[in-house]
């Protein structure tokens, strides 16, 4: 300890300088000293220990806390002498990491969610260019033979597997997926979908998602949830295209017809 014990009353340390020693003296010049002193670091020793020889106590790798060292003479224990020593960790520090970390953590998320957005918007804009029309689509199957019994079979099988097993509800379901099912090829269901249902696989499976969406709301429990988070639940990968589906099979967006029907949606 630097400083004279008289002089001060709290000694701080820090978590990483945190050993200290008190040397003390009953002041007593005139005569040889042979007193025993007793002392007690309070919070840290369980009971007073006496030092039997020399007038110096050390400690050292204090944990952080607060405590209080006494000491006293043996000959006069009701004379005692007490120094506060607070040992402090280094939590302006710490926090000051935690605080960085949450701020990168949603710099991160939020560059996340933009680029996830882009890749949905772009991932929706190819689906559309490519996707032919119906008179494209047509002209494509044109010279194809299909057997009308052959494709009711299919027909019959693919509306069982999106109304039983709800494909529909994965985001990322694909025509090979569908056809794997279903147990044709793409070219057989593709054909199936644009001859002779004259709608897209894209459509085919919104239709179905815009129907799931509407029993949904029907629920009490939709309340909780916002038009985005249900549609997410329906299948579809963002809100644009809900958006969109939602008006091209309703005629009306999804507020609308909430409205209409008197649906309390967040």
């Amino acid at each position: 300890m630097p400083v004279s014990a008289p002089f001060i009353d709290e000694v701080f340390l820090s978590v990483n300088d945190n050993n200290i020693s008190f040397t003390f003296s009953a002041l007593n010049y005139a005569v040889e000293n042979t007193d025993l002193y007793e002392y007690c670091l309070e919070e840290y020793d369980k009971e007073w220990k006496t030092l039997m020889k020399g007038n110096q106590v050390s400690y050292t790798e204090l944990p952080v806390g607060d405590y209080m060292f006494r000491v006293r003479a043996a000959s006069n224990p009701a004379a005692i002498k007490a120094v506060r020593v607070v040992v402090a960790g280094n939590t302006p520090f710490i926090r000051w990491i935690v605080v960085l970390s949450v701020v990168v953590c949603c710099i991160l998320i939020y560059f996340y969610s933009g680029l996830l957005g882009k890749y949905r918007t772009m991932k929706e804009y190819i689906n559309k260019k490519t996707e032919p029309s119906e008179e494209n689509r047509k002209e494509k199957y044109q010279k194809s033979r299909m057997e009308e019994k052959t494709a009711m079979l299919i027909i019959g099988k693919l509306n069982e597997c999106m109304e039983k097993d709800r494909l529909y509800l994965n985001p990322d379901l694909k025509l090979q997926d569908v056809a794997k099912v279903v147990k044709c090829n793409t070219g057989e269901l593709s054909q199936v979908l644009n001859m002779f249902m004259n709608i897209g696989f894209t459509d085919y499976v919104n239709k179905y998602r815009i129907d799931e969406f509407i029993k949904r709301i029907q629920d009490k429990s939709a309340s909780r949830y916002t038009l985005v988070s249900l549609s997410e639940q329906c299948g579809f990968s963002s809100r644009t295209s809900f958006f969109r589906s939602f008006k091209k099979f309703k005629g009306m967006s999804p507020a609308e017809y909430i409205k209409e029907h008197g649906i309390f949606i967040k």
